[in-house]
């Protein structure tokens, strides 16, 4: 049981940890393909412990599979660290396959083995997972992923040495101790971005021919990879970028605020210079211009401004840079928090003057890309909680890239507005939109600028909007009595209806986004083609996969009852991933960070499903049966009460302390995951019972592909219908899961 522990924590910490390090280099969409890959593996190292179960049958062979995948991930990150190539991109698929296939040889030849101990072998594993998550994230604040990694591997070698110590293990594992230490003290190798082959803007940056920019700064924590790179050319400002992307300008304030008035100038500062408001939360201050554009406003001297950051990396290299930055962000009056902007404003009953968003991003969206955790700050939802925390002159403003998310945004802020009760005309009098001039090549708006007032705007502050914005050289918009462009003033003005001003502007950009749809930057109609492209991989794969489980049932007489038991441990795997990642999302927002909500609830449901599992290893034959049918039964129910009862529980305890959110977190996910826990020990049990030892591996393969289908079709299914349809969907696998325990899986016992 402690070799299948640290076996299912080092799979999860090498998991974990490849995701932070490809995330540097390649764009969000190949990063979520080699996460899913990694699930792939572990089935097919499943399939191949069948395929040559009789090679594996020395009682110490199983432990060297453990060292293979340990000298898989050395090899891996001497490739990935040698190359640190976009191009490279199907290698490190292959690669991180690969690197999992010796574990799932190693889980499916145990449990081959000790069928009869599926629940207590299950709980080693999913407690073990529970460890790799803790593990994972500390290893990657303490020491970097370079290091984490390292620590993977020696815990793969230390589940070789629980299983079966001999002389090459003792080796491995003191040879990667004394790595790993060395490399912590040295720093001898890490990833040097200056040698990125990618398309991240981080590249261009660095580029000798270009910028020469020079990195002065690298932070590595669980949410992202943090670098500041200096410029010998601008002296001035340097630029903060997460995961080799989203740069965020820092500039020189040493000789103290007022060498920054030449911000004064920039677009962004208008809704500071016409509002002077006394009290300004901001979302995403980055490198620190948005603070700087607040305290530029003062007038009066004094100061209230809350920034709220979501990478605390990022503040940390604002804190090192302190003598640079001029600690603007430090100042008396500037309060900058580390969490997630939307959440720590629902938290309090402050009104603010001004809320001030800028840009917000991050790479892991690339602008098309699939990141979720930004995208909850530009929601429907959103902009009613912005509303509600507005006092009665107050306004939001939103830098957006391009006119795309400016039409995007501005929809999702009026439907806001209606959903408030005010009608659709009426709400116009509340909006501002002004863009910088158009740009000298493509003809595109530059950076443009939403305002949303909690009232009407009042005439003279239009005007006096609108002589700012012609006198600073801004394009109007739509500035409400004073400056209206088509389409704007012909909706403004009852000339057409809602749903002909949405189709003016575009099938992708008129369609709001809701926090059930949060994907504000995915403008495309469809799914996006990487997604596609790997549903099609898929697709031939389980294709594949079914042609070999049916020359098994010719070659050795496989009955219709076996075809049952694949389709059951295929159902599992659809519908627990489903479940594991709607869950993780619907608690991303409550618990006020994405990091908080993975290793909350990521943890809570592994821990609870290994005691679930657990929980079975006494029952065989009928009893393990009807615990299946009682438990897919109790799944199901508990499926649709959570539905219906998750939005309005989770807004009643919004305003609760952190404590409280998460123990309620755990809860909720604790109760699903018990139940969950049962299904796969249960299953295999019987399977080896009735089958023999081999199916079980078959059953392991099984599971593992159709985790991965469950990750993507969840994907696709939240972009095409929201989040709501994917619980739907991974309760209606464990639905297909009852109707086989209840029906013909029912007919022995």
């Amino acid at each position: 049981m402690l070799a299948i522990g640290l076996a299912s924590a080092a799979a999860l910490t090498v998991e974990i940890v490849l995701t932070r390090l490809y995330s540097v280099v390649l764009a969000y969409p190949f990063v979520y393909l080699l996460l899913s890959v990694a699930v792939l593996g572990l089935g097919l190292g499943a399939w191949g412990a069948h395929w040559w179960r009789r090679r594996l049958q020395g009682s110490g062979r199983p432990s060297r599979l453990l060292l293979v995948g340990a000298g898989e991930v050395i090899l891996l990150m001497v490739l990935f660290l040698g190359t640190v190539s976009q191009r490279w991109w199907p290698v490190y698929l292959l690669l991180g396959c690969a690197v999992f296939a010796p574990v799932g040889a190693f889980f499916s030849g145990v449990f081959s083995r000790q069928a009869e101990q599926s629940g207590r072998l299950y709980w080693a594993d999913l407690t073990g997972a529970a460890l790799g998550v803790l593990v994972a994230y500390g290893a990657l604040l303490w020491m970097g992923a370079v290091n984490a990694m390292l620590l993977g591997a020696l815990l793969l070698v230390g589940g070789a040495l629980a299983y079966r110590p001999s002389r090459l293990s003792w080796g491995a594992a003191v040879a990667l101790m004394a790595l790993l230490v060395l490399n912590v003290t040295a720093g001898l190798v890490d990833l040097d971005l200056a040698r990125t082959d990618s398309s991240k803007t981080i590249a261009r940056a660095l580029d000798p021919a270009g910028l020469q920019g020079e990195v002065i700064l690298s932070d590595w924590d669980p949410y992202a990879r943090t670098d500041a790179v200096a410029y010998p050319g601008l002296p001035d400002e340097r630029t903060l970028f997460v995961d080799g992307g989203s740069g965020s300008a820092v500039f020189r304030a040493s000789d103290g605020l007022e060498s920054l008035s030449y911000l004064r100038d920039d677009l962004g500062y208008l809704p500071f210079r016409v509002l002077q408001p006394g009290s300004v939360y901001i979302i995403g201050p980055g490198g620190g211009k948005d603070i700087a554009l607040a305290l530029l406003a003062q007038s009066a001297g004094s100061v209230d401004v809350t920034a709220v950051e979501i990478n605390p990396g990022i503040v940390r290299a604002l804190d090192a840079m302190g003598d640079y930055n001029g600690r603007l962000h430090r100042q008396p009056g500037v309060d900058l928090i580390v969490g997630e902007g939307r959440s720590f404003l629902k938290q309090g009953e402050r009104s603010y003057d001004l809320i001030y968003l800028s840009l917000v991003a991050n790479e892991a969206a690339d602008l098309a890309g699939l990141a979720l955790s930004e995208n909850y700050v530009y929601t429907e939802e959103a902009f009613v909680d912005y509303l509600d925390h507005l006092t009665g002159t107050g306004a939001v403003a939103m830098r957006l890239h391009d006119q795309p998310h400016l039409e995007r945004a501005f929809v999702t802020a009026l439907q806001a507005l209606v959903s408030t009760g005010l009608p659709a005309t009426e709400a116009m009098r509340q909006i501002v939109i002004v863009a910088g001039l158009p740009h000298p090549e493509s003809g595109a708006q530059m950076d443009p600028l939403l305002l949303i007032f909690r009232s009407p705007v009042p005439e003279p502050l239009a005007t006096e909007m609108l002589a700012q914005v012609e006198l600073g050289g801004i394009f109007p918009f739509f500035v409400p009595g004073v400056r209206e462009g088509m389409p704007y003033a012909a909706f403004a003005q009852g000339q057409i209806e809602l749903d002909e001003f949405v189709h003016q502007l575009g099938a992708s950009y008129g369609r709001p986004t809701t926090d059930d749809r949060p994907f504000f930057y995915l403008l495309q109609d469809g799914l996006p083609p990487e997604l596609v492209q790997l549903g099609v991989l898929l697709m031939v794969a389980i294709a594949g996969w079914a042609v070999y489980l049916s020359r098994q049932r010719v070659r050795r007489g496989l009955v219709r009852r076996r075809v049952y038991w694949w389709a059951f441990f295929a159902a599992l795997g659809l519908g627990f991933m489903m479940l594991e990642l709607a869950l993780i999302q619907r608690f991303a927002l409550f618990l006020g960070h994405p990091v908080r909500s993975l290793v909350v609830v990521l943890g809570a449901l592994l821990i609870a499903t290994g005691l679930g599992s657990a929980a079975t290893r006494h029952l065989v034959g009928r009893s393990a049966q009807m615990l299946l049918q009682r438990a897919s039964a109790a799944v199901v129910l508990l499926g649709g009460l959570y539905l219906v009862w998750f939005p309005g529980l989770l807004s009643a305890f919004h305003g609760a302390g952190l404590a409280t959110r998460m123990a309620l977190a755990v809860g909720l996910t604790a109760v699903l995951g018990f139940l969950l826990g049962t299904f796969f020990p249960a299953g295999l049990r019987l399977l080896g019972t009735e089958q023999g030892g081999d199916d079980v591996a078959l059953a392991w393969a099984t599971n593992g592909l159709f985790s991965v289908a469950g990750s993507v079709l969840a994907m696709a299914v939240a972009i095409a219908v929201g989040f709501n349809w994917v619980w739907v969907a991974g309760s209606a696998g464990y639905l297909v899961v009852a109707g086989l325990v209840w029906g013909p899986l029912r007919q022995r016992a």
